[in-house]
């Protein structure tokens, strides 16, 4: 099956592997697996985006930061938009998804994260002509975007709801995060998912944190009663 036009994608890769709270480890992996993520996709055998349409996000990224970036990628990307975290994920008690960013309080999600569902929506928004948007998440708690995103997520095409009402909505959003019959789980990544034809060889292939680096103890407890373990 013959890639995605690499002039008329984009990606953003965001990888955080330092945070400030003492209950989030650090996450070497994550940003080491965002550089070769990028250097993948640039990669001509792989996929060969031009290195002007792949955006590589560290630690210092901040959500404004992310979100522009995202965007800026969405607004020009025509064919497919990739956007990519790998962090530690937190949940609330409303079982909403938050990215955790370098200054995430690990008692209080809220603070100092991306909440899945902003950059869901901005993907959607400013992404309406691109005709694949793939989402992939790289962190504990990623089985929530499915609940997030609607049906079909994780693993499989969601229906688009485009923001404009002049343009017909793209065939559909992915959001390749696990295996879609499972419930949230702390180990992270899973590399057991359903990829859809749209995604990218390399995104496949990329390097991941080992899930004991992942999630704190706490984490693992609360997955633990979250799964009825």
């Amino acid at each position: 099956m013959p890639v995605p036009d690499p002039t008329a994608s984009r990606a953003v890769l965001i990888g955080v592997d330092g945070y400030a709270h003492p209950d989030l480890e650090p996450l070497p992996a994550a940003a080491a697996g965002a550089r070769r993520f990028a250097e993948l996709l640039r990669d001509p055998s792989v996929w060969g985006l031009p290195a002007a349409h792949v955006t590589l996000l560290g630690t210092d990224a901040s959500v404004s930061r992310i979100l522009g970036a995202v965007r800026d990628a969405a607004l020009e990307a025509t064919e497919t938009l990739l956007v990519y975290f790998a962090g530690h994920g937190l949940r609330d008690r409303d079982e909403k998804l938050y990215l955790a960013l370098a200054e995430a309080d690990a008692d209080h999600p809220q603070i100092g994260t991306l909440q899945y569902r902003t950059l869901r929506d901005v993907v959607r928004q400013a992404g309406y002509r691109a005709r694949h948007r793939v989402t992939v998440l790289d962190c504990c708690y990623r089985g929530l975007a499915g609940a997030t995103s609607g049906a079909g997520c994780p693993g499989a095409a969601a229906p688009n709801h485009s923001s404009s009402p002049r343009t017909p909505s793209p065939p559909g959003s992915v959001c390749a995060t696990g295996r879609p019959d499972r419930p949230p789980r702390c180990r992270c990544p899973s590399r057991t998912g359903r990829w859809p034809s749209s995604t990218p060889r390399a995104a496949r292939y990329v390097p991941t944190a080992p899930a004991a680096a992942c999630c704190t103890p706490r984490q693992r407890r609360s997955t633990s009663s979250w799964n009825g373990r």
